[in-house]
């Protein structure tokens, strides 16, 4: 469709039948960007075939920033560092199209640029998506002309195109951050982290792994391999108590302790078992579990008796 705008592109084109119709929300809302707009350079002219989509120039950058709908881009020439400018993202990698946007039963929330929640509508299923391959400061790509404006205020004949082959992908691991740390428990309360380490969303839990949990261990007796019985009770903040209750040292304990320790403020990489993590808080199903990268394990603290 022809674009009516009041500007130098729009003024370019003729207006048709279709300028009538309303406009796609997820296409056409307000763009908001953290880079500031910066004119490009003009590009070297080269020989384009006569059907390509693209205009009469392409030429190559250096990324050097990622914002949200646009890239900081400078020029080389013969090695040297030219002029920066700013040019559009491929529109399905952009923040402000999709963000707080329901868009095809998906809901999008962006945790920053590169990696978004995504809620499917009818099921409330929650799933995490990442940019691949991840963008690197120095990347040579290429941009070209666009026949339309690119929707981004500031960078409106320039587009990336995207030779690497960036695309959104489901991440099945996410990054946080330990908020609190509930007494004798089976989770701890953690809140996303994005790539710039600021944080962001609301706060959820995330339940331990299943071997320095609470609830399943406490007030029961188990039998090792060695045959020796040793029940548990589980008090205070990462502590309990194990006692043998056979053999002939039956009654000695000792104090236990999760080695290295849950801290606030730590970093945890969780994920979303396909079959539940088997926590309940508020009678409500606990969807992330630390995978226990750091090792965590019970260990003796101290000797009671």
């Amino acid at each position: 469709m022809a674009v009516d705008r009041a500007d130098d592109i729009g003024s370019r084109l003729p207006a048709d039948s279709n300028d009538t119709k309303p406009l796609d929300p997820t296409r056409n809302r307000e763009p908001q960007d953290l880079l500031p707009i910066i004119k490009p350079p003009k590009p070297t002219e080269i020989d384009i075939p006569q059907d390509a989509e693209v205009g009469a120039q392409v030429n190559q950058f250096r990324l050097q920033s990622i914002g949200n709908d646009l890239y900081g881009a400078v020029t080389y020439v013969a090695g040297v560092p030219g002029t920066t400018f700013s040019l559009a993202k491929p529109w399905f990698l952009r923040r402000n199209t999709f963000d707080g946007q329901t868009v095809g039963g998906r809901i999008y929330t962006y945790i920053d640029s590169t990696s978004r929640k995504v809620e499917i509508e009818s099921s409330g299923q929650v799933f995490f998506e990442t940019i691949i391959p991840e963008y690197a400061i120095g990347d040579e790509l290429m941009y070209a002309s666009s026949v339309d404006a690119t929707e981004v205020d500031g960078a409106l004949e320039l587009i990336e195109l995207n030779t690497n082959g960036h695309h959104w992908s489901r991440t099945s691991t996410r990054r946080v951050k330990i908020q609190s740390i509930p007494a004798a428990s089976d989770y701890v309360v953690c809140i996303e982290i994005s790539n710039a380490g600021v944080e962001t969303g609301d706060p959820f839990n995330v339940a331990l792994p299943y071997k320095i949990q609470a609830t399943p261990w406490t007030g029961k007796t188990i039998v090792t391999n060695l045959g020796l019985s040793i029940s548990y009770v589980h008090a205070g903040n990462q502590f309990r108590t194990a006692t043998l209750a056979s053999g002939p040292f039956i009654g000695s304990a000792e104090n236990q302790t999760i080695i290295p320790g849950y801290l606030v403020d730590d970093y945890l990489t969780v994920v979303q078992p396909s079959n539940g993590t088997g926590v309940l808080v508020n009678e409500e199903q606990v969807v992330w579990q630390d995978i226990n990268e750091s090792g965590r394990m019970w260990a003796r603290s101290e000797v009671v008796t």
